[in-house]
Parts: structure tokens; sequence; C-alpha cells
């Protein structure tokens, strides 16, 4: 799969057609160092966003044991209700 591929995979776009950004003015060098720095940024982005995924779950994960560790039935009987 080209790296055009998987930019349009990633994020639903098209990429225009080396023919037309040829075309434009950009030399084949420049086209190289543009592509590796894209491809660069969105591999630093979907590495913050699995980070991101892997700290939400592991916020989750501490909530969750905190909130089954509580002793629900406590609060019928607490010395306040009395």
């Amino acid at each position: 799969m080209s790296s055009c591929d998987q930019i349009e995979a990633a994020f639903d776009i098209d990429c225009p057609p080396i023919e037309s950004v040829q075309g434009m003015g950009m030399n084949e060098d420049r086209m190289s160092a543009d592509r590796a720095a894209m491809e660069r940024r969105v591999a630093r982005f979907r590495e913050t966003q699995i980070r991101f995924q892997r700290e939400r779950e592991e916020y989750f994960e501490e909530t969750i044991e905190k909130a089954r560790a509580v002793e629900w039935n406590g609060f019928a009987s607490h010395p306040a209700s009395s």
C-alpha cells in the first residue's frame, strides 16, 4: 500500500494524482520530502491517539476499581441517618 493510499484510508480523502502535483512546479525531491514529513506527522498523531486511548482505559479501570471498593450498603447505616 502506498503512502498516499494510507493517507486516503486514514483520513477518508482523495490524494491528487502525482502528475497534477508535478505540474504545479514541485520537483520529485520536494514531493518526497513533503510526503515523508506528512507520514511522520501522521505516525506521531497515531501514536498520540493510542497513548490517549491507553490513558483513558487506565483511568476507567482505576475509577471502576475505586467505585467497586466502596461499601455501598454503608450509606443506609451511616450515623447521621440514625
